[in-house]
Order: structure tokens, then sequence, then C-alpha cells
């Protein structure tokens, strides 16, 4: 049966989680069920999330050991047929929820279905993204944030490698990818994704990571990858 799972990470980002519980609650389509995984924040998100207790289907609160396992945690709770991450400080369009399920009842349970997204980024700018998810060969081009989810393929490929701590979506997409596993793209931007987070604060390491996945991975783009983020990583060091 077709229903949609979203799942938010969060660790003492109380700021962040208001702006997405805001969105989630006030989207026009509320069928869908919504897991929250907390790091065992201490600033104040514990008692945003017990105030929105009522609408959220399963919490949780404990110490991990970052994000990737946190999605993880999260992925074993889902009983539902596809599942996307909105994570703290992100934020739907009111009408997310609405499309991505329309788009379901169209395609099978084995495509991944991503649209393109706004990124937000920290002095307020806006830069509208296009999802080209062929070129995860390379780099990371769609945002996962904006990415639907068959859970049967997440526990198919046992989710998100943790031992990747900043690009282990990257990694994952393109194991899909790689897996001969079909992308849609939906022609409509229904995400916000405000920069700032872990992959920008370590852009070196992050870049470094999706390297290291393109190789493990055996892309067969990966030696244009490695010189496409090799030069971002030199520009970094030699201009921030």
């Amino acid at each position: 049966m077709l229903h949609l799972t979203v799942i938010t990470v969060v660790f003492n980002d109380c700021e962040g989680f208001q702006r997405t519980a805001g969105c989630l609650t006030s989207q026009v389509d509320q069928n869908f069920s919504w897991i929250v995984i907390d790091g065992g924040s201490i600033d104040g998100t514990l008692e945003e999330i017990e105030k929105h207790s009522a609408r959220i289907s399963i919490w949780l609160s404990e110490k991990d050991d970052g994000i990737y396992e946190a999605m993880n945690k999260a992925i074993k709770l889902v009983r539902g047929s596809h599942v996307i991450f909105l994570n703290a400080g992100d934020e739907f369009y009111f009408n997310a929820i609405s499309e991505f399920r329309k788009i379901l009842k169209v395609y099978p349970e084995n495509k991944l279905i991503t649209c393109d997204w706004e990124s937000i980024r920290e002095d307020g700018s806006i830069a509208s993204m296009t999802a080209e998810p062929n070129m995860l060969r390379e780099r990371m081009s769609i945002c996962h944030q904006a990415t639907v989810i068959p859970t049967k393929i997440l526990k198919k490929l046992n989710g998100f490698d943790e031992k990747f701590q900043y690009a282990s979506d990257f990694d994952f997409f393109l194991r899909c990818l790689l897996s001969d596993i079909p992308f849609v793209r939906l022609d409509k931007c229904l995400v916000r994704f405000y920069r700032g987070g872990a992959s920008d604060r370590h852009l070196v390491k992050s870049r470094i990571e999706v390297i290291k996945s393109l190789w493990q991975n055996n892309s067969p783009s990966k030696i244009s990858g490695t010189i496409l983020y090799s030069r971002s990583i030199l520009n970094f060091l030699l201009f921030r």
C-alpha cells in the first residue's frame, strides 16, 4: 500500500526544527507519517519536538555517531512504502506532499522520484537547482531532501554507509544508479535546502569522501569526478 514517511534528523537545532515542523504541519496533504530522530539535544530541541508530538508518528532521542547513523535508525522504524528525508532546517513547499503522492501513484515502487530545489545560502541569497540524476556518476547532482526513495530499495542496499560522515547520501544515490535502479525527475521545485550543514562546514572532507565513493563504487566517471572535486578543494583552499 502506498504510504509516504518523512524522516527528520536533528541535533541541537531548535530553530531549524521549528522551521521544518512548521512546513510539515502546514502541508495541504497531511497523509504521511513523520519520524523524528534526535541525537540527544540539550538546547530546547526536545521541548520543541514534544510540542509536535501529536503529529509525529515516532520519535526518539539518544546519542548517535552522526547524521547517517540517525538516518539508518529511522529506516528501521519505517512501515510505509516510500521515504523522504527532510532534516532539521530544511523545508517543503506547502504542496510538496501532495505532489509527491500524485507522482508515486503513477510510477511503481522500484523508482526514485527526484525534483528540483532551492538552495538557500547563508547570506540569504537563493539559487534554483535542477535535478540531474544521470550526472551522479560524476558528482552530487540531486538533493536528498528532494528525493523520494522506495523503502525496499533503502533496505536492499543496507541504507547509508556510516563510514562516510559527510557524503553518504551521494554514495547511496551512486550505488542506486550503478545498480540500474531508475530515477524519475519531477519537473517541479518543491524543496528549500538551507546551506551551512555538516557537508558545507567540512567542505574538504566532504569532497574527499565523494572522490572515495566514486572509486569505491568504480563509477565510469570516477576520473572526471576526481578532477572536478580536486579542483573544488584547491579553489577552496586557495581563495577561502
